[in-house]
């Protein structure tokens, strides 16, 4: 899965949070920063990657 160039305008994160993905998790471009916290409760919601999780996602696993 690959995300890249997503802006949010308000002041919050782009959030990539409880996911699972088979491959690779690869993410660049996103602004203003990027999270794994679920967006409800703040509360951490980490992905699960089968392989790779590369560039801004590569903290989120």
């Amino acid at each position: 899965m690959t995300l890249s160039d997503i802006t949010v305008d308000e002041s919050g994160f782009v959030t990539v949070a409880g996911n699972v993905v088979t491959r690779n998790l690869s993410c660049t471009g996103l602004a203003p920063a990027v999270s794994s916290d679920d967006p409800e409760t703040s509360a951490p919601d980490p992905n699960t990657v089968g392989r790779n999780a590369t560039g801004q996602c590569a903290g989120l696993t």
